[in-house]
């Protein structure tokens, strides 16, 4: 059975219900998600300028203390050829109509 047959003929709040959505909607972040993520990071603020020099780091927020908050992609995604796995937006699409 699929998981779309099993969500329709579920009642709306039973186990096999909420099961079946939440694979489904599961199948839905893990095909669309963006490869290029931003990743986030606490760190000492001299240590800034080491990831500025190894990352793209699209953020600094200073917090206390001499501690920040850093955003970074860990490649460049406006620069490099980035390999794209286990991605696809059809699929992402398909779960979504």
């Amino acid at each position: 059975m699929s998981l779309y047959k099993l969500k329709e003929e579920s009642a709306k709040n039973s186990v096999d219900y909420i099961i079946a959505k939440l694979l489904l909607n599961s199948l839905y972040g893990k095909f669309g998600i963006n490869p290029e993520m931003e990743e986030h990071c606490i760190v000492l603020i001299d240590k800034i300028e080491e990831y500025q020099n190894k990352y793209l780091v699209t953020n600094i927020i200073i917090l206390v203390n001499e501690i920040s908050l850093i955003s970074y992609y860990k490649s460049n995604p406006f620069t490099e050829n980035i390999k794209i796995k286990n991605v696809s937006i059809p699929i992402s699409t398909a779960v979504t109509a």
